[in-house]
């Protein structure tokens, strides 16, 4: 064999070493990155156990406490509380239900305010309540904006309920009147009037049923959490004075029903209004 062809073997036989070596090569540093990649992902999954396992803290007890007051939380959600006594659970209520929670908190807070509002007297001793018409600023200066809705969340699944009941019944239901438009105040002295048009005018039931030719059947009040307050007690202590003064029947309810129990409630409620309403005429 001469000397070109022994040249020729020996660059054969270093390319093949070179190759060997290249895959050696790429091959450790796969074995490098897969387990790298796969202690990446255990810490992972144990930081994500740690935390489905660390207890609430005591500012989410308490969070998911005063949601379950409000009646914000379904039964299937009070029912999975004792089974799952985790941060991450905690979490989990707190991020569905905040949104309603803080509409709650803040109309609780306004409500004061509101009634301090009513009573602030001038030197004349006329309340300072009615806006100067002839003077009103431009519109886009009017401190005016939308709510986030009618309902709240509560209140609303209460409603889908209720509205297919009386449709069921021939009723009709009528959300957020005010007392004002279904009470009428007589007095024959024009200043307390005006207190009792003025207070009534201010507070509202949350549904108003109506019976055949539109009459008032009976008002349902639905009572959660903010009804346990002093003020608010008070404020249903008038209600239900003077419904009653008015002959119409006012129910409160503290439950959201399915259909079923929703069609049998309906129907005691409008038996009971109607022999109410054969004793007051």
């Amino acid at each position: 064999m001469d000397s070109s062809s022994t040249s020729f073997f020996e660059f054969i036989a270093i390319g093949l070493l070179l190759v060997y070596l290249f895959g050696k090569l790429l091959g450790f540093r796969r074995r490098v990155r897969g387990k790298s990649e796969k202690r990446a992902f255990s810490s992972h999954k144990a930081s994500k156990g740690n935390a489905q396992r660390l207890a609430p803290t005591e500012r989410q007890i308490a969070l998911v406490d005063a949601m379950r007051k409000e009646g914000l939380l379904s039964d299937l959600e009070k029912r999975m509380i004792p089974a799952n006594q985790s941060r991450s659970f905690y979490s989990y209520l707190i991020d569905r239900h905040i949104e309603e929670h803080d509409k709650l908190a803040a109309e609780h807070e306004e409500a004061p305010k509101h009634q301090e509002a009513s009573a602030t007297v001038d030197s004349s001793g006329d309340q300072r309540k009615w806006l100067d018409l002839d003077h009103l600023p431009p519109v886009d200066e009017l401190p005016i904006d939308q709510r986030t809705g009618l309902f709240s969340k509560r209140e609303h699944a209460f409603y889908k309920v209720l509205h297919r009941a009386c449709g069921k019944q021939g009723l009709t239901v009528c959300p957020k009147v005010r007392l004002m438009d279904i009470l009428d105040v007589k007095t024959n002295d024009p200043d307390e009037n005006a207190v009792w048009f003025r207070t009534l005018a201010q507070l509202h039931i949350d549904f108003m049923i109506l019976g055949k030719s539109d009459r008032f059947l009976f008002g349902i009040e639905l009572d959660d959490s903010t009804h346990g307050t002093d003020e608010a007690r008070k404020k249903d202590n008038l209600k239900d004075c003077c419904f009653m003064k008015a002959g119409i029947p006012l129910f409160r309810c503290q439950k959201i029903m399915n259909d079923e129990e929703m069609n049998e409630w309906l129907d005691k409620r409008r038996l009971i209004a109607e022999a109410r309403r054969e004793l007051h005429t």
